[in-house]
């Protein structure tokens, strides 16, 4: 076995599942709320990771569902633990972006199993380099969450049918 592979690392993040509910505007300010409590983030390869109202107004204007917006509350474990996937040069060739960096790690709310993508701006903050979160999704990696709909299963029609 690699001396420096990290057992933790290939485990998924495990929450609890809280059994959100109310409107999304509701699970947003709570979610909100909880992000910006958040303070940097220590990753093995990158360095210290900070998060930004601009991250946090990015990831939060794409969740839709309870186990997203209730997903946010793995984020610095996430950030810790997960690997980076790739780098790839900023597409639109800014000046002040180095670089952006794709991480993945699983994620477990509860019994529910998900993917977690993460993406870190690398910038030049002056004459240092800063890395910044940027955005944060979930897919569901099989069926087993009642709150995000796999494509593949049949619809089922009414009771008894």
């Amino acid at each position: 076995m690699d001396p420096c592979y990290d057992l933790q690392a290939s485990q998924p993040v495990r929450i609890p599942d809280e059994r959100w509910t109310g409107t999304p505007k509701e699970m947003h300010e709570r979610a909100d709320k909880i992000m910006r409590a958040f303070g940097p983030v220590r990753h093995p390869q990158l360095g210290t990771i900070r998060f930004s109202r601009d991250g946090r107004d990015k990831t939060l204007s794409e969740k839709r569902t309870p186990h997203e917006f209730q997903s946010v509350r793995a984020l610095p474990e996430l950030v810790r633990r997960a690997q980076v996937v790739s780098t790839t040069a900023d597409r639109k060739g800014r000046q002040d972006i180095r670089a952006w960096h794709r991480l993945e790690l699983g994620l477990q709310i509860g019994d529910a199993l998900y993917q977690a993508e993460i993406t870190i701006k690398e910038f030049k903050d002056g004459s240092a380099v800063a890395h910044k979160f940027y955005l944060h999704r979930i897919k569901n990696t099989k069926a087993s969450s009642p709150y995000i709909a796999d494509p593949a299963l049949p619809s089922r029609g009414p009771a008894g049918q």
